[in-house]
């Protein structure tokens, strides 16, 4: 009896899981998080994988809920710590403090998470401290060297801190990775996003427009789109192509203005 409850139970469990990996669908996620919040189950990748689809559909307390819930079943865990965080970074300036104290949870378990030191320069990024965000993307970009995120962010604060011949080696770098893998047919919609950065730091505007198309067909999740807009609206703050951004912003991002 016990086993066959033991079964029954795995069993919901993965059918709901394979539910959540098929669909960024706003009201199949919301549905899906209304009855698991209210089950009891062990396993941790659905909690965690539920968690990650709400908030890349814009639920980002919902997602906070299942965290907090998945965390209350296995105490310490780096990559619960680390999402918790990111999803409180989403909820504003106000919820900072939250951020960064689930971002140093995860750091005193596992400090060479790339994705993890990425998300800690993510938040000193909005809070306005580039010294420290620096710092934290090139420590990423030290583990993985062909990560395109962090490549990004590193290129980006270069950029800021004028060191531009820096920056220009890592836009490069971007268009080559993104060449790769466009060449292998690996491409996804976050490629195309900083594919277009780079092409419009690089001064090729037809082919920059060209790759946000191109994520843009992919339905880019709101988390990720908001994402690059505030990365653009960066740009603009510090005089980068002002014109060439704002175009950009009135094709593809109007619904951040």
């Amino acid at each position: 009896m016990i086993a066959g409850d033991w079964f029954g139970k795995n069993y919901e469990e993965e059918r709901y899981l394979e539910k959540v990996n098929s669909t960024f669908e706003k009201n199949r996620l919301i549905g899906y998080y209304n009855q698991i919040k209210k089950k009891s189950f062990n396993s941790v990748t659905l909690y965690e994988t539920l968690g990650i689809k709400l908030r890349k559909v814009g639920l980002v307390n919902e997602a906070i809920n299942i965290f907090k819930i998945a965390v209350e079943k296995v105490g310490d865990d780096s990559d619960l710590f680390r999402e918790l965080g990111f999803s409180y970074r989403l909820l504003g300036n106000e919820y900072f403090h939250d951020a960064e104290e689930n971002f140093n949870k995860a750091i005193a378990i596992n400090e060479q998470d790339p994705e993890l030191l990425g998300m800690i320069g993510g938040l000193y990024k909005r809070k306005g401290e580039l010294q420290q965000a620096k710092l934290f993307y090139e420590k990423a970009n030290a583990i993985t060297t062909d990560d395109i995120y962090s490549i990004i962010n590193l290129a980006f604060l270069q950029l800021v801190f004028d060191e531009t011949e820096k920056s220009k080696v890592n836009y490069k770098k971007i268009v080559d990775l993104t060449n790769e893998k466009l060449k292998n047919h690996d491409v996804v919609y976050w490629d195309f996003l900083t594919r277009g950065q780079a092409l419009l730091i690089l001064g090729d505007f037809d082919k920059c427009m060209e790759a946000y198309a191109e994520a843009i067909k992919l339905k880019v999740p709101i988390e990720d789109l908001r994402s690059e807009f505030e990365q653009l609206q960066f740009l603009k703050s510090k005089s980068i192509n002002v014109s060439d951004i704002t175009a950009i912003e009135k094709m593809y991002f109007m619904q951040f203005q």
